[in-house]
């Protein structure tokens, strides 16, 4: 069975922030890896550029699979289906007008595509957790001129290639390349927070 996984932008006022900041941080406490997710990001760490492909060569799937489900991390899954379930905040709902952008990406996680792209060192200079972030209305323009930072750094074509090589049936990767940088513009312009959730359906 192949599995989607998300990747949710969420614009937030200042209201919004005050009362969801909270159990984002509760999250980002709690936020532990399991030993396999572990080991495979060390392996990943150590070895960047070629060990998803060098297990490739052998059909290991599984070794795959153990990478993408690596960057769901179970308390940010869990503070994810419990906000967008309205459950956490009865009064907040995830609507057109604060969900910028939802990425959704068939076997793969947008953010394992977006992190084997850039590669450890670079990738760890990414705010939050592993595709999870909340920048407050104060952080976002520093937040920007990072993201732009890193980007501008990296020639596009070869991002690009290297995140879709990672994705099944695709060879063009933009809408995850583009997503952060175009929700940190958005909200800078509108004077907003920023909240992404690297998750999957539940």
């Amino acid at each position: 069975m192949s599995v989607d996984y998300w990747w949710f932008f969420i614009h937030l006022s200042s209201e919004e922030e005050t009362k969801i900041l909270p159990f984002y941080q509760d999250a980002l406490q709690k936020a532990v890896l399991s030993d396999s997710s572990t080991d495979i990001l060390q392996q990943w760490r150590d070895n960047p550029e070629t060990f998803i492909f060098a297990n490739h060569k052998n059909n290991d799937f599984l070794f795959y699979n153990r990478f993408i489900w690596a960057f769901i991390v179970p308390s940010f899954q869990n503070f994810g289906e419990q906000l967008i379930s309205e459950k956490l905040i009865p009064e907040w709902e995830l609507n057109e007008n604060n969900c910028f952008e939802l990425i959704s990406v068939n076997r793969c996680s947008p953010v394992a595509a977006l992190f084997y792209a850039l590669k450890p060192e670079i990738a760890d200079r990414i705010p939050g957790l592993m595709g999870n972030m909340f920048i407050r209305q104060h952080e976002i323009k520093q937040a920007l001129n990072l993201v732009e930072e890193i980007f501008n750094k990296i020639d596009y074509q070869t991002l690009n290639f290297q995140a879709s090589s990672l994705i099944m049936g695709t060879h063009d990767a933009s809408n995850i390349l583009n997503a952060l940088p175009k929700a940190l513009t958005s909200a800078n312009k509108k004077g907003c927070s920023l909240l992404t959730l690297a998750m999957v359906p539940w």
